[in-house]
């Protein structure tokens, strides 16, 4: 025992070294050259083994991983590349964000192609990101004039993430701008579906539902020249009134079910100011003024500083409420709102000058140039301009007044189409064609890819309008004058085709009911019946609750075909528009 202890004390004291292992490194001589192989070198311990085969197994698992074929690379480089592609940093939302700010930021300084670069870089980073797809379609469809292309886009884009209620909701305008109502309707219920809390998909949903009633003008008081009309008059035209109420008679069953997706859109959010307007807007229009006021006035208070509620409740109370003098007050508090909003003086000028008061509408026109008082520019709303060419042409007769405001309004910004058409429109009046056409051709040169397409629409299709009359002129001449000369037909066949160019752009742009009744009426006019039928028929199934498209297809079976199928006519009308 004794001895133990020594031996403990001994060790604590240093007296005892650990037994050092001596290597030996033995040297050779291959040739010239001199290795040395060291016997020390490290062997991995069973330790380190099972480890990182835990480690390959729990990555395999991870990443579901099959073992590879025959045909693939060595297993060793399979599993490698896969840790690789693990470990690579994925990219930050962040950067997507900056990138989509930066190309915003170009496209408001005019540098379109700076922009869309920024945009193909987006894509790279983050393949789902749908703000990215819809600022590229809205490039192609309105700069480009490519709305097919547009289409493509955000259909890769759906592919990329099917539940992203924006880029659906978008794929849906798109559609419904070609004419494909139906397959609108149905992707923007499937957006919906996906996200129920989506608003904006909402309400897309209720406008397009009740797009025909939208279209026609707020209706009348009730005890003002109303008259029980037969079921059927509407459908020849004879009173614009009837026409007017055709849609609160037959549109019911769309109306409650857009009123059930803006319920729907308000319990997402109640104080949705924009959900609420186009709620009011729908009440307005189906006569229920005092629900339609109570929202107009919700909508006011959840955003007391958007004047565009306001002037949308004055024109309520100026047709169907409590008149000019309460639609005064709203236009009033617009201003008081929004003192630079140029807006608000147009709608205000024309409520008067509908009412009389040229000469008030002129004194707000002259406000509306100085509501932003000296900033550099001046004014830059065209449609200042354009409202006082229309309010001396229709209301003061003045037409050498009128077309200066028109000159001013397109310098003032020349893609301002409406200048451009309503310009075009009094020169004709004015029994001044050619002057009209070019007018109509410099508005398509200068708005082509920066105006909406349903303005450029109306731009083409006045513009086929003046080549078809100029193409029955053409054809009358030669006809009475100078039959046989074959060089006098081809000009005016020229003119024809130039006429179905034009109206075939309207098309593309914008499937509009009237643009097919007016290319209906220039073939039949030619004499090419069949013709005229097909492009009816194309209407009728591009626009299926349009009633003017149905009214002309009912006339003309009349004129072609007889009573019997006008009366057949009408039972399809009758059917398509749910009377």
């Amino acid at each position: 025992m004794p001895r133990l202890i020594a031996l403990t004390l001994l060790a604590c004291s240093g007296g005892l070294q650990p037994r050092r292992v001596r290597v030996h490194r033995v040297r050779r001589h291959v040739q010239d050259e001199t290795w040395i192989a060291e016997e020390d070198r490290a062997q991995p311990s069973y330790l380190d083994t099972l480890t990182k085969k835990m480690a390959d197994s729990l990555l395999a698992n991870s990443l579901e991983i099959q073992v590879p074929g025959p045909g693939a690379a060595r297993e060793g480089d399979f599993f490698e590349s896969q840790r690789r592609e693990r470990a690579a940093p994925a990219a930050l939302r962040i950067n997507a964000d900056l990138l989509h700010w930066r190309a915003k930021k170009e496209e408001r300084r005019g540098r379109i192609k700076e922009a869309r670069r920024l945009w193909q870089l987006c894509l790279q980073i983050r393949p789902d990101d749908g703000r990215t797809y819809i600022a590229l379609a809205r490039d192609l469809e309105r700069r480009q004039r490519d709305g097919e292309a547009a289409l493509q886009l955000l259909n890769e884009g759906l592919t990329q993430d099917p539940s992203n209620a924006y880029v659906r909701q978008a794929y849906a305008v798109l559609l419904e701008r070609r004419g494909r109502t139906n397959e609108a309707l149905k992707q923007l219920r499937l957006a919906t579906a996906y996200d129920p809390k989506h608003v904006a998909s909402w309400v897309a949903t209720a406008r397009l539902l009740t797009r025909d009633l939208r279209g026609a003008p707020l209706p009348l008081r009730r005890d003002v020249n109303q008259t029980e009309d037969d079921d059927e008059v509407w459908l020849l035209g004879t009173t614009t009134q009837t026409l007017a109420r055709a849609p609160e008679k037959d549109d019911q069953r769309n109306a409650a079910d857009a009123i059930e997706c803006f319920k729907k859109a308000l319990q997402a959010e109640p104080r949705n100011y924009y959900a609420l307007s186009c709620f009011a807007d729908l009440e307005a229009r189906l006569g229920h003024v005092d629900a339609a006021r109570d929202l107009f006035r919700r909508s006011s208070d959840a955003n007391p500083s958007n004047a565009a509620t306001l002037v949308a409740w004055a024109n309520l109370e100026e047709a169907r409420g409590l008149g000019l003098v309460r639609a005064r007050e709203l236009y009033d508090k617009a201003h008081r709102s929004h003192a630079t909003n140029t807006r608000v003086f147009t709608a205000w000028a024309m409520a008067e000058a509908r009412h009389g008061n040229a000469t008030g509408a002129l004194k707000l026109l002259e406000r509306a140039t100085r509501a932003r008082g000296f900033a550099p520019g001046g004014i830059t709303d065209a449609a200042v301009f354009s409202t006082l060419g229309e309010v001396c042409w229709h209301h003061l007769e003045d037409f050498d007044r009128a077309a200066d405001a028109f000159r001013r309004s397109v310098e003032t910004d020349r893609r301002h189409a409406a200048g451009y058409y309503k310009w075009a429109t009094m020169e004709l009046r004015r029994g001044r064609a050619g002057r009209a056409r070019d007018l109509l051709q410099r508005g398509i040169w200068g708005c082509a890819g920066v105006a909406k397409s349903v303005e450029m629409a109306k731009l083409h299709r006045a513009k086929g309008q003046l080549e078809a009359n100029s193409t029955l002129r053409g054809k009358r001449r030669w006809e009475k004058y100078e039959d046989g000369n074959m060089e006098k037909a081809q000009r005016w066949e020229q003119d024809a085709e130039s006429a179905r160019t034009s109206f075939r752009k309207a098309l593309e742009l914008s499937a509009a009911a009237a643009t097919f009744a007016a290319w209906a009426r220039f073939e039949e006019a030619l004499g090419d019946v069949d013709a005229a039928r097909d492009v009816l028929e194309d209407g009728l199934s591009s626009c299926p609750r349009a009633a003017n498209i149905w009214r002309e297809f009912v006339q003309f079976e009349g004129r072609h075909r007889g009573e019997e199928a006008a009366e057949a006519a009408r039972r399809r009308a009758r059917a398509a528009l749910g009377g």
